[in-house]
């Protein structure tokens, strides 16, 4: 029996959404007569509140009644709880969202992670925060009546060498916001307030701006490890550099030459990208011996297990919304997160939590086989980093392993999406994750939404003032309402 939905984004209401299935089956939404309270309340707008930065790590027990704050084994142990404001809490189902990055990348609040000891890259953190990521799942879910908590888990860290890569490409990004609108302004001044119609920026310009600016990036930098202290000796590391690049710059006889501001910018990016990964690095060696410092699976997994338990307990404890209506959620290393967790509940079942206690999980641009990363460069960047080196621990750590039929009664059901434009593997690997799915009788539903990639998916949560166009926030709250539906 084949219990695969195939559903196409569109521009049309939901009612028109459901109607383009392409596999017709007995789960249908209007073959199965879902009330039509549960479509209306998906399309209704609520009030809602946020409760932020609740620390998972340590039990509810006795320490609130609506906030739990303390400090945290870690900061990633931690999540943002949004909640809508519902005449009757004991009817609101929660979503457990767990964010996306190669799971060592990401937070429940994404900009933050882009100016913090994790990395420097300003460009993805102007981006992050003007689309509200992922901060705007957790509002999309509240004001259509559900409640969502925003999950962030400790993450893994990147090795010499491939470390000194990133961050060189953090740092070029960052000049480039900083460099960019100064280029801009300059133009408008010359052609502008001076009239020069002739003037058009060269190449030579453009290094001028960044070889002037160098005292800005360094200040910038200077920030950085203030707020995020390393050890003193790297501290000392960034003037010191300083100094020395501006005694190249004042002695050197090629001064008046193109290609010295080309070498001057390159020695600049590649000095602090060279400070920045040292100072992450050396953290790191610092910590050694203790445990949580090598951050490696199953930790990822084991704290998102260990949030679900903490938001059971919660809703107990504060009546807030319905614990026993529980929904995973993730986006990319998110994704395999919650399929894993629950195609493998031994990790539930670590914590206290049973498998039953999952209504349905959505995943969006998931990993659900490890192994088609270890044929690139993601090897390097995502797998070892997370997963090591072992092939084994790759089979054990991915969902795609662990489904047999016998599981397909008591799993709750998949909603497998991802943007047209995503990744090409990772549409491949969807395609397999689902066709196992359905030859082992479980219940799963695909969407490829249209006109959007692996990041502008997420983009397409809290977008509009309400839920629109069958996209992936309209779909996923239906998908959330007919599951309600079928457990009454």
């Amino acid at each position: 029996m084949n219990n695969t939905q195939h559903y196409t984004g569109s521009s049309g209401r939901i009612d028109s959404v459901i109607g383009q299935s392409s596999v017709q089956s007995s789960t249908d939404c209007r073959e199965n007569n879902v009330n039509h309270q549960y479509q209306d309340n998906s399309l209704s707008t609520y009030k809602y509140s946020c409760l932020n930065d609740l620390n998972y790590s340590i039990s509810v027990g006795d320490q609130c009644t609506t906030q739990c704050h303390g400090k945290a084994n870690n900061t990633k142990q931690m999540l943002d709880l949004y909640l809508p404001q519902s005449a009757d809490p004991s009817t609101v189902p929660i979503v457990v969202f767990v964010h996306g990055g190669g799971w060592r990348r990401g937070d429940r609040r994404a900009y933050r992670h882009y100016f913090s000891s994790y990395d420097v890259n300003l460009l993805i953190a102007m981006i992050m925060a003007t689309w509200g990521i992922y901060q705007n799942v957790g509002k999309a879910f509240a004001r259509s009546g559900i409640a969502c908590a925003v999950v962030s888990y400790r993450l893994s860290q990147l090795k010499f060498p491939y470390l000194i890569i990133e961050k060189l490409t953090s740092f070029l990004m960052t000049t480039a916001i900083i460099c960019g609108p100064i280029l801009a302004c300059s133009w408008l001044v010359v052609r502008y307030l001076l009239a020069l119609h002739s003037f058009a920026l060269t190449f030579s310009h453009c290094l001028s701006v960044l070889y002037t600016t160098t005292p800005a990036l360094f200040i910038i930098y200077s920030f950085y490890i203030t707020v995020y202290r390393p050890s003193k000796r790297i501290v000392l590391l960034l003037p010191l550099s300083f100094i020395i690049l501006q005694l190249i710059n004042s002695k050197s006889p090629f001064k008046a030459y193109l290609y010295h501001k080309i070498l001057y910018a390159i020695i600049t990016a590649v000095t602090l990208s060279l400070i920045q990964a040292f100072s992450q690095h050396h953290d790191s060696l610092d910590h050694l011996h203790d445990e949580t410092s090598e951050v490696r699976h199953p930790v990822h997994v084991n704290d998102v297990a260990r949030s679900i338990q903490w938001l059971i307990q919660y809703g107990q404890k504060t009546k807030l919304y319905n614990p026993q209506s529980l929904y995973l959620c993730g986006h990319s290393a998110g994704g395999h997160i919650v399929s894993l967790l629950v195609l493998d509940p031994s990790y539930l079942n670590n914590v206290g939590v049973q498998l039953s206690d999952i209504k349905a999980v959505i995943s969006i641009s998931g990993v659900y086989n490890l192994s088609g990363l270890s044929r690139s460069i993601l090897k390097q960047f995502y797998l070892n980093p997370a997963f090591g080196n072992d092939p084994a621990t790759w089979a054990m750590a991915s969902p795609c392993n662990h489904i047999t039929r016998s599981k397909s009664k008591h799993t709750p059901p998949f909603f497998i999406i991802n943007p047209k434009y995503d990744f090409p593997f990772l549409h491949e690997d969807a395609d397999k994750f689902v066709a196992i799915l359905s030859d082992n009788e479980f219940k799963c539903k695909r969407l490829v939404t249209p006109n959007r990639n692996h990041l502008t998916v997420m983009k397409e949560f809290y977008w509009k003032e309400k839920p629109c166009s069958g996209n992936v926030e309209e779909m996923s709250i239906l998908f959330i309402y007919e599951c309600e539906a079928t457990h009454k």
